[in-house]
């Protein structure tokens, strides 16, 4: 328990330090210098009367204006402690959880400031800036969430129309391998009981043949055009979502500000995106939905309002 004479010079440092931190606000180029002279000021008013709440919250203000804001925090809870009432005290440490990112615990600070002092502007100001950084946090944090959904979805289009692609290229390959059974088969019962020798006696007997043929064929090479057509679609289409898949991962990672750079990549993507996917698969299927969404003048602009948009700093 500190002695009367104790408690009367770690005021009289409490106060000294007082003016010191309003001089800091007149002169923010020594706000470092003078930041340390109160921690070590603090520091005797708390060996001197370990109860002084305003030394832990000076102390803890100043710790804040030198970035150590958990350890500003820690003598903020001592402050708290030792006079609950002590709304600077609420409002310096809601200060220094504000600076770590903790925006909804220093938003409760904040209006406990208040409530304890509705006059408070500091813990007003502080206040409505904790609420914008939250409200930022939360926008950036379902951002992230719409771009990962977003950047899964193509690469879950690419391989479904992987997936296609191989199921309409097995299928024109089993195809000749049917066309290649019918014509076996075809001359093998012709020719089992006539032999060549028919044929080559009277040359127009193959007409028939050739007939027989094409009717038994015509449906399979039918089929076959339709699924080279539909492979060469999902090949086109996979290859697009994988290539939009890439280009957009890398322009947001690395195109994050309105810069040559940027321009250089939207001239890329204008160029390269827009036409030949466009052209090429509504020339394989110009009735299809799949391309829709093509060109990709939409996907530019998206990027660019994402890229263009700043995050408010404290």
């Amino acid at each position: 328990m500190a002695s009367d004479e104790d408690k009367k010079k770690a005021q009289e440092l409490v106060d000294e330090a007082s003016e010191l931190l309003k001089r800091s606000e007149a002169e923010p180029e020594n706000k470092t210098q003078i930041a340390q002279q109160v921690v070590a000021l603090m520091n005797k008013a708390i060996a001197l009367d370990e109860e002084n709440d305003g030394a832990w919250n000076h102390r803890g203000l100043a710790k804040a204006y030198l970035d150590e804001h958990q350890n500003a925090i820690n003598d903020l809870d001592e402050a708290i402690k030792f006079n609950p009432k002590n709304d600077m005290a609420w409002n310096n440490r809601g200060f220094a959880k504000y600076h770590l990112g903790q925006y909804e615990e220093a938003i409760k600070d904040f209006n406990e400031a208040l409530r304890l002092n509705p006059n408070n502007e500091h813990a007003k100001g502080n206040r409505l800036a904790a609420e914008s950084a939250l409200r930022t946090k939360e926008e950036s944090k379902k951002d992230i969430e719409d771009e990962k959904e977003h950047l899964k979805k193509m690469e879950d289009k690419s391989k479904l129309h992987a997936d296609k692609n191989r199921i309409h290229h097995g299928n024109y390959e089993q195809l000749f391998i049917v066309i290649g059974l019918i014509i076996a088969i075809t001359l093998w019962v012709i020719l089992k009981d006539s032999g060549f020798g028919f044929f080559l006696k009277n040359p127009f007997a193959f007409f028939p043949v050739i007939s027989v043929l094409v009717i038994l064929s015509t449906p399979f090479i039918w089929l076959i055009r339709i699924n080279i057509r539909e492979a060469n679609k999902h090949h086109t289409l996979q290859e697009y979502y994988y290539s939009r898949y890439i280009v957009e991962l890398y322009f947001r990672r690395h195109f994050t500000g309105q810069n040559d750079n940027k321009r250089v990549a939207e001239n890329h993507m204008n160029h390269w995106m827009v036409s030949p996917p466009s052209e090429l698969l509504i020339r394989l299927d110009p009735k299809s939905s799949d391309h829709s969404d093509i060109p990709q003048m939409e996907m530019i602009k998206m990027l660019s309002r994402q890229t263009n948009t700043t995050t408010p700093t404290p």
